[in-house]
This record gives C-alpha cells, structure tokens and sequence, in this order.
C-alpha cells in the first residue's frame, strides 16, 4: 500500500459537499464579467465527506518578500507550503519532475475508496495552511494541460480552495476554483453567510468563461488575489499572463469556523479518459 494512500486514511474528515442545485443568481455588476443567470446545478459537486486536514490555522513561519507582476499585484508574506497527497496511489497518480514540476494524472476509475465508488476521480496536493476570513492572500503559479483529446468530463477542477465544515453544516462545493469546462477555462465562486449553510442558500457566480479553449502543451501564469468575505466583503482578482479575467468584489466564501486550505492538480467526475496536468512556481502569500 503506497504511503500516499496511507496518509490519506490516516486524516480527520472534513467536507466536500454532493451535487446541489444551486440558486438562481447573477453576476454581481461589481465583477466586471459578463452578466450570467444560473439557474442549473453547480457544475463542480464535491463528493460526500472525505479525509482532509484539520490542524490550526496560520501556525507557519512567514517571509516577507516582494514579488513582481501585473499591475495590482502586491508584495506579500510566503507560507511555506508543504503538499500532501489525495490520490489512488497509482504509479501515474503524481510525480514530481525537474524545474519543481508537479505532474497529476487521471485514468478512467481513479477513485478514491473513502468515497462514494464511482462519484469522483481525484489526484490532488493539499497543504494544511487555512486561510482566515478578511484577510488578503495571493496565490502564483503557472500551469500547462498536456496533449490529448478535449476534456470529456462533466466537471474537472485544476485549483481549489477545500472546505472545512462545521459540526452539523450541510457538504458544500469550493468557495474558489478555477476549472476547465471542456478545454475552456473557467473561474467559479460559492458563498453564505448562515453560520451553517445549507443547499438553499449557497449563491454560486460563474466569473470567468473562455471564450477560446486552451492551448495544450502551452504553459500558463496564472495569479489570484482573494480575500474571503461572506457577509460581502469579499475580493478576487485573477490574472492570465498578467491579463486580468476577473475583478470582483463581493460576498465570497463561507461563515465558517476554520477557513479553506489550498489544493491543486485534478478532480473530477467519473470519465472514460486520461487526463494530465503540470504545476510548476507556486507561490501562496498574505498581503496584510
């Protein structure tokens, strides 16, 4: 049994959350994207509780360092990252390459066994970080989707940021994650301000929709600036090659007792077809 799997089965739950309807909602005026009613279920359902990291919260040593980029983005403090795995402990699963390349890999059937069989197909890094409501973070990467036929899954999340529920609450999608519908890049918030959401009252905003697929094989700098703010004061920025897709401001995010943490590589529905991505440069920071 590979150590991967073993360090997976050895986590505390916490939530994801089923396929929900979500609400009929708009695109905030504030956002500058094109204005889009929902009204069909959240396109990116997480599965029913799987184990995930519940330490404290803000505990790492930060270093205070100043970063170059687009027009807005901000010098800030690194967290160390230190990723863990989530995946099937295939052989193809994950692999850390040269130039600090972090290769995931999906095949038809890469299910988890904590989850429901058939539900999800997941291989992902997660650190323990979590993230505190109000405050600013900025995260830095750049990614690449390798060669092959055009993604066939009804849902498929690249970067997330996980969930921890409280005690009673409901399972709940990401508050953020940046997916692929299709080849198509899209950039997708939740949000709730009860203390104990529930289906009903998760607003879901779709921010981004390419309107050109990706290119495979061709790599991609990606930069989020997010503050997480359920009661409306939320904000998130991203960035493409130092062209701004999203400017928001709004509620973002949930009431929770402990925030998200970061998670990166490939979740997705059940899908008959092999899918790869590379993460390389990752830089995850506080502003203030």
């Amino acid at each position: 049994m590979s150590t991967s799997y073993l360090s997976i089965l050895a986590l505390s739950a916490c939530g994801g959350g089923g396929a929900q309807p979500a609400p009929t909602s708009q695109v905030p005026a504030s956002s500058g994207a094109t204005p889009v009613t929902i009204t069909q279920p959240q396109p990116a359902p997480m599965p029913p509780p799987v184990p995930n990291p519940m330490p404290s919260s803000s505990t790492k040593e930060e270093v205070v360092q100043a970063t170059s980029g687009p027009e807005g983005w901000k010098p800030m403090n690194l967290i160390s990252l230190t990723f863990r795995q989530q995946n099937t402990g295939a052989s193809w699963s994950y692999a850390e390459q040269q130039g600090g390349i972090r290769r995931y890999e999906l095949r038809g059937g890469d299910g988890l066994p904590v989850n429901t069989p058939g539900a999800t197909e997941r291989s992902e890094s997660y650190d323990t970080y979590k993230m505190l409501t109000g405050k600013t973070y900025q995260i830095a990467f750049k990614f690449l989707v390798e060669p092959g036929e055009t993604n066939k899954a009804a849902w498929l999340l690249l970067t997330q940021l996980g969930a921890v529920l409280d005690p009673g609450e409901a399972e709940h999608s990401p508050s953020f994650a940046l997916e692929l519908a299709g080849d198509r890049l899209r950039v997708v918030t939740r949000d709730s301000s009860p203390a104990l959401s529930t289906p009903s009252d998760i607003r879901y905003v779709r921010h981004f929709d390419d309107s050109q697929p990706l290119t495979r094989g061709q790599w991609y700098d990606m930069k989020v600036q997010i503050v997480l703010g359920p009661f409306g004061n939320g904000r998130l920025k991203v960035w493409r090659d130092d062209k701004v897709l999203v400017d928001f401001t709004g509620a973002l995010g949930f009431n929770d007792l402990v925030g998200p943490y970061l998670k990166q590589g490939v979740y997705r529905s059940p899908t008959a077809q092999t899918f790869a991505a590379q993460f390389k440069d990752i830089q995850f920071g506080s502003v203030d």
